[in-house]
């Protein structure tokens, strides 16, 4: 089997043969159950004689789904060759704001997801699709977020970085659902109003949420039990700061280190080795060593921002600190990133040596986990 993918309007609308739709309800996708099956599917159908297959998108979302309220937009065409046959078909992605009662068709039953499931109907086909559609709507929620980088800097480093399963949007308000070390939930907005129309489609599942602001805490949390919960400063790099010289020897660390920066870390409730160890690999992670010892770091975490940053006791008072933050600061720049940080406002110190080294405090943030 081989699959092609063409920009819109590449295929002629009497080659096409099917109409596939990535279809999105309350944040979560929409799949369904054809009766005679167990398996699961994106919706989608057979184009009819003559008709346009943009038309179809919308007749099969009703067919299938019992959306009536909803928007499409067309993502590309594709194409599917077996056996040297070779059909046609246009994939789709359409946003659902009401759903009605399911038709009468050969669809019994719908769900709602946040990640593919792995019984499918075309499980060799639909991942490709539903990857495209992805790709679509990454790109799509980057250009909203950039227009304010500074403040969606932590989720926009967290959809380049890793895999994201849902986007939704209100506005200019966006939340997404990925995975790190954990499945986490991002979520930017500046409007209460869009901010409550995103949160509707949250539930049980959902319980790790990053860079919360102090208004939304409540409305995220409501009866629910903390599991654990850490707030921090979000500190910014001026860059028309000039930077000091580093005078230590700052080198990159390898996965090799991992174990030993966890253990000697006071925020174990929060990381692990397996973590330390991809931040290592996929971030930037730099050290001083004494001979032969490693005695400071600091390592990018999942979102961007530097942290880790920590000096063995003995080693306090020598100016590590500060050479592997501008050190880290320096490589940021470098590749053309925004250096920020996350502090604890009780911790003085490192609180004195960011605002020293050029950083601008920006916003208090919250990382949450819930039972």
């Amino acid at each position: 089997m081989k699959i092609d993918f063409y920009s819109l309007g590449e295929i002629s609308n009497e080659k096409f043969n099917f109409a596939v739709i990535c279809a999105a309800y309350k944040g979560k996708w929409i799949f369904v159950r054809h009766k005679d099956r167990n398996t699961w599917e994106i919706p989608g159908g057979h184009r009819e004689e003559k008709e346009d297959i943009n038309v179809t998108a919308s007749r099969e979302l009703f067919e299938e789904t019992g959306a009536v309220k909803y928007e499409v937009d067309p993502i590309c065409d594709y194409s599917v060759t077996i056996s040297g046959t070779t059909t046609f078909g246009r994939l789709f992605y359409a946003k659902v704001a009401e759903i009605g009662p399911l038709p009468e068709s050969e669809i019994c039953e719908i769900t709602l997801l946040t990640a593919m499931p792995d019984n499918l109907t075309y499980a060799d086909i639909q991942p490709k699709l539903h990857s495209k559609v992805l790709e679509f709507l990454s790109s799509k929620t980057l250009r909203l977020l950039e227009k304010d980088r500074i403040r969606n800097i932590n989720i926009i480093n967290f959809i380049k970085n890793y895999p994201v399963q849902t986007f939704d949007d209100a506005g200019d308000s966006v939340l997404v659902r990925g995975k790190s070390d954990e499945n986490w939930v991002y979520i930017s907005s500046n409007s209460k109003e869009e901010f409550l129309q995103l949160i509707e489609g949250l539930d049980e599942e959902d319980k790790c949420f990053a860079v919360l602001e102090d208004w939304m805490l409540p409305y995220i949390v409501k009866d629910r039990e903390i599991r654990s919960r850490l707030t921090s400063m979000k500190l910014v790099y001026d860059e028309n700061m000039p930077l000091p010289h580093i005078m230590s020897n700052v080198v990159d660390l390898s996965i090799a280190d991992a174990p030993y920066i966890y253990e000697n870390s006071k925020y174990k409730e929060y990381i692990s080795i397996e973590y330390i160890e991809d931040r290592i690999k996929n971030g930037i992670a730099l050290g001083i060593y004494e001979d032969g010892k490693l005695v400071a770091w600091a390592i990018t975490h999942d979102d961007g921002a530097i942290g880790f940053l920590n000096v063995l006791l003995e080693y306090r008072r020598k100016g590590y600190g500060t050479d592997v933050t501008v050190a880290m600061i320096r490589r940021l720049l470098q590749i053309g990133e925004l250096p920020f940080v996350h502090i604890e406002e009780d911790n003085i110190k490192s609180m004195n040596l960011a605002l020293k080294a050029g950083f601008r405090k920006e916003r208090r943030i919250h990382w949450i986990k819930l039972k």
